[in-house]
């Protein structure tokens, strides 16, 4: 019986703690999201699902669409890792046209089209404010040929370091998979519906009312047996005719009533106990606190 509460018990600490983190999620993104340029936090990171191809690329470990990252917050930016450069501009030998892809990736706010970003970090520059400079450009040689500048040298997106996000510090196809059946708004971006979310939500707390309805039901049916074997068992001690409802009726609601009185009582002396424990623990706390006090003297 012992260990039957306590596995019951540990199930209903597990569903409510699943619909803590759950909550807490929720609220944390609603909360976040206007402070990090629409982007919400959770547990002091950011989680996106790539939406456009612009950093793919081909290779297995692209960043293709429903592909899901994780965005940590960067301290420095000068601790960011630049591209180097492969090709120069022939208009311009100055000016670099190709990059390698040991940039870090970083997710930023671009202004212009009010949406965040990932693309790779090709360089930076520090400004006389203090800020930076950064340049970034995506992934996919495609893309990249679409935005080529007239005269040869790749286009890159140039935006002030206030606009950071943070770094991609993870990269998962599961965790984008994750993202688009519990986020509503990474769902609508692939024209699907989000379902973890209220169903994580709502399942444990079915779970636990359904539990709980359950165990006072059968509760409920072994206290209605137990009373009726009893008064049975005193019905027949006393010698009572069954065949005589009037008499079998009035009995019963006496042994009713006595049971309830003996119920009562029993509840009355279960709660006078549990207050003579508390306090004793309140006393015997009082004086070790006085013992404590007076041998630091």
């Amino acid at each position: 019986m012992k260990i039957r509460k306590i596995i019951s018990y540990t199930i209903d600490v597990i569903l409510l703690l699943l619909i803590g983190v759950f909550v807490y999620a929720q609220v944390s993104m609603m909360t976040t999201r206007d402070k990090n340029y629409g982007v919400p936090k959770v547990f002091g990171t950011s989680m996106l699902c790539i939406v456009t191809n612009s950093m793919d690329d081909g290779t297995p470990n692209c960043l293709a669409p429903e592909t899901g990252i994780i965005i940590s917050h960067v301290d420095d930016i000068k601790s960011l890792t630049t591209c180097k450069p492969l090709s120069y501009s022939e208009s311009d030998p100055t000016r670099v046209n190709d990059y390698d892809k040991s940039g870090d990736i970083v997710t930023f706010y671009l202004e212009e089209k009010g949406v965040p970003d990932t693309h790779r970090v090709i360089d930076y520059i520090e400004n006389e404010d203090g800020s930076f400079t950064i340049r970034t450009m995506g992934d996919n040689p495609i893309i990249r040929e679409r935005f080529t500048d007239s005269d040869g040298t790749s286009g890159f997106e140039t935006w002030n370091s206030k606009f950071l996000i943070g770094k991609v510090t993870y990269v998962s196809r599961g965790l984008g998979q994750l993202l688009i059946i519990s986020s509503p708004s990474v769902a609508a971006s692939f024209n699907r519906s989000a379902w973890l979310f209220p169903v994580g939500l709502i399942a444990p707390i079915v779970i636990i009312a359904s539990t709980f309805m359950i165990e006072e039901i059968i509760k409920y049916r072994k206290e209605s047996k137990r009373r009726e074997a009893l008064i049975n068992e005193e019905m027949a001690k006393a010698g009572i005719d069954m065949n005589d409802e009037e008499a079998v009726e009035l009995f019963r609601m006496k042994m009713e009533m006595k049971l309830d009185i003996e119920e009562e009582r029993e509840e009355i002396k279960a709660k006078m106990r549990s207050d003579i424990e508390k306090e004793k623990e309140k006393q015997k706390k009082a004086i070790r606190k006085e013992y404590e006090k007076n041998r630091k003297r």
